[in-house]
């Protein structure tokens, strides 16, 4: 596995329910990370989105951004869920437009540029394939930093490609999904999943397509229910249990296998009119001011 610079650590960030429990690095929440849309006909127009779960920004309510500041410490981006666009097809991903410059004048990002994520094509010439190493950059929620953010790198492989949804639970659809081997806990959702590649001077700006691929973003971890046996002190007969019956409790264990939503749905959902109508008409303007 190739090493990863200090600064593509930059591309993540937390979230939190709200602005007190962000300043003061609650264990509660998610992750999400940056990603640039760069204009192809103005050079120095680029677009700034902050990409997590629909889950964590709505179901949970975790719609508060903190990332680390230039000058030290951290910033806080105020953002209620509702401000956060979810995927119409119901797909585990939410994304929130970031306005003006001034923002990321006075944060340390690094972000994903969409060049970098991982097509359909891509999967069909095999591309990205199973037995690919990846890594995910978030936050391990029992040990991510209280003054600043201190993201984390966790690794693995690609188990198996996108084909039949994988099932989450009772509340939500079941999600088409890459299956990777990654050694995940809570607080990583929200977390962008990347392909390893062999180039050590990666940057996640540096190039159109980018030396490493945004496979997707990662929803959770697969559960098991694992059972647990409650050790019978009594007589049998005390008990009230037939001599072939026992006392059984079940708790949901990690499976070590995770889904991700695959790149191209986020893709998807940038493209949105909404946004890209909004990209176009910036364009535009900024074009016949050049033109004035």
């Amino acid at each position: 596995m190739p090493r990863i610079p200090p600064a593509d650590l930059n591309c993540a960030f937390y979230l939190y329910p709200s602005e007190e429990a962000a300043k003061a690095g609650v264990k509660l929440g998610g992750s999400g990370f940056w990603v640039g849309i760069q204009s192809l006909v103005v050079q120095k127009l680029r677009w700034l989105y902050a990409v997590s779960n629909r889950h964590v920004v709505h179901s949970h309510g975790a719609s508060v951004i903190r990332a680390n500041a230039k000058d030290g410490g951290v910033k806080i981006i105020a953002a209620e869920p509702t401000d956060w666009v979810e995927h119409p097809n119901h797909h585990d991903i939410a994304i929130l437009e970031i306005e003006g410059d001034e923002i990321s004048r006075h944060i340390e990002i690094t972000h994903v540029l969409t060049g970098m994520f991982v097509s359909e094509d891509d999967v069909k010439s095999e591309a990205v394939e199973v037995g690919n190493e990846v890594y995910m950059i978030g936050r391990f929620i029992n040990h991510d930093g209280k003054v600043r953010n201190t993201p984390s790198a966790r690794f693995g492989n690609v188990s198996m490609m996108p084909g039949e949804p994988i099932y989450v639970d009772s509340k939500s659809p079941p999600q088409e999904s890459f299956a990777v081997e990654l050694r995940s806990t809570c607080g990583y959702s929200g977390s962008p999943v990347f392909v390893a590649t062999e180039n050590p001077a990666r940057r996640f700006a540096g190039s159109v397509r980018g030396p490493d691929y945004l496979l997707g973003v990662h929803w959770g971890h697969i559960i098991e229910p694992w059972t647990v046996e409650t050790k019978i002190v009594k007589k049998v007969m005390l008990a009230g249990l037939a001599p072939d019956e026992r006392e059984i409790d079940q708790v949901s264990a990690n499976t070590g296998m995770n889904g991700v939503v695959p790149a191209w749905r986020l893709k998807e959902l940038l493209d949105m009119p909404r946004f890209k109508d909004d990209r176009d008409a910036a364009e535009a303007a900024e074009l016949e001011r050049l033109k004035r």
